[in-house]
């Protein structure tokens, strides 16, 4: 790579934040990095171009590799990445692209019996409680978990003696698509155990755990996703299973997953996760920073942007310190009217009596889309008249004939 100017810089959205400018061409040890880490930057640029792009292993792998790093303790899990190649022919359904492609990975015994040499990617596998393997097949992205536990086996005599220290005591297989999925599994029934049988790793495929995934989808293109949501989530659990330090049971490891399916929330982080891998790779000597895509670079925002509708983000500035738009209505007592009548609340007035009378002729108030009576003055006790209650027809007459025999005294 010829040292030479960016020719992005000046379309860098700018801040007091990033200062740039480029005063001399890169030097050789500038283009070294960028040469190293150019892949893992070509994973995050992948999941700029269609929000319905499959996602490729140069997207995947490198995301795992920084979820994995990020663990308190690394040495807890495996999260082995083949190249793809190599994954295809060993999860082919053909037997001879599989034979061939085990040759690549087969174990060897020495002449002097001392022990078998494996392939390097056994060894995390073997020495580390759990392992998270996704797989591609067909296009579609399967994810294998498994736990691997150490087991007493009989000191082999012969190098025909099949060794087998290790065994998987807990294992799933994550397949979000329904359709071709039990064509997939019988690969991978026969596959898989006779993949790790060169890890000396024993595998019964019949044990395994029922899927903590209980959802299935349609698009093949977001089962790439899916891996590495189902991945990060398995990853999340050891966080918290490391945190207890024992203090619990790793039965939790495998419940269910209880979160709905959103395709673009795991793919902003899976382009988040490719983008710290890149940066921390190149020894913090690269950064983030926003683009603004020229018409050469055939960007396309349209095909990016989410399906669903967005709530508006809850922002404040200044110009909200004068506005007032939120209403909350206060039910306010009404004044001599009994424990129970609420203005500006949906009451259920008296049936009978003077106070249903005097509802029934007093103002209507509306509370939502509920007509409300209340008392006329209701909402000024200095006007409030006095309601009895428990009064009947008759004593209201009564009422009447004491008030005109007090005027008739007063007169005579």
């Amino acid at each position: 790579m010829p040292s030479a100017q960016p020719t992005c810089a000046a379309r860098i959205v700018r801040n007091n934040f990033l200062k740039y400018g480029w005063g001399a061409t890169l030097s050789k040890e500038t283009n070294d990095m960028v040469a190293r880490i150019k892949e893992d930057a070509g994973g995050m640029y992948q999941m700029q171009i269609s929000r319905d792009r499959p996602i490729s292993s140069k997207s995947l792998r490198p995301a795992l590799f920084w979820e994995h790093r990020h663990l308190a303790d690394q040495k807890t899990l495996s999260t082995p990445q083949i190249d793809d190649d190599l994954e295809c022919d060993l999860f082919s359904v053909d037997e001879d692209p599989f034979e061939k492609a085990l040759d690549a990975i087969r174990k060897s015994v020495p002449d002097n019996f001392q022990g078998v040499q494996m392939h390097p990617m056994f060894g995390p596998m073997r020495n580390r409680p759990y392992t998270i393997w996704p797989i591609r097949m067909d296009g579609v992205w399967v994810t294998v978990i498994l736990q691997i536990e150490t087991r007493r086996v009989d000191i082999p005599t012969s190098i025909d003696d099949v060794y087998l220290d290790r065994i998987v005591s807990n294992f799933v297989v994550i397949d979000p698509v329904l359709k071709g999925r039990d064509c997939r599994l019988e690969i991978l029934e026969d596959r898989l155990p006779r993949i790790l049988l060169e890890g000396c790793i024993e595998l019964l495929f019949y044990e395994r755990t029922e899927s903590f995934l209980k959802t299935d989808i349609e698009e093949k293109w977001a089962t790439g996703l899916v891996s590495y949501a189902m991945s990060r989530e398995f990853i999340r659990r050891l966080r918290v299973l490391l945190y207890r330090k024992g203090s619990t049971s790793s039965d939790f490891l495998w419940d269910e997953f209880e979160e709905d399916l959103d395709f673009d929330v795991y793919r902003q982080l899976l382009m988040a996760a490719c983008a710290n891998q890149t940066i921390e790779k190149s020894g913090h000597n690269v950064r983030l920073a926003i683009e603004v895509p020229s018409a050469k670079s055939e960007h396309n925002p349209d095909a990016l942007l989410r399906t669903s509708a967005n709530e508006p983000d809850e922002e404040y500035k200044k110009k909200h310190y004068t506005v007032r738009n939120v209403l909350v209505k206060v039910p306010v007592k009404v004044p001599n009217a009994g424990p129970d009548i609420l203005y500006g609340l949906p009451q259920v007035p008296p049936s009978k009596g003077p106070l249903a009378q005097v509802i029934a002729k007093g103002p209507q108030l509306t509370h939502g889309t509920n007509p409300v009576q209340v008392p006329v003055g209701a909402a000024n006790t200095q006007n409030a008249l006095p309601v009895k209650h428990g009064l009947d027809d008759d004593d209201d007459d009564d009422d009447d004939d004491d008030g005109e025999s007090s005027k008739r005294q007063r007169t005579e």
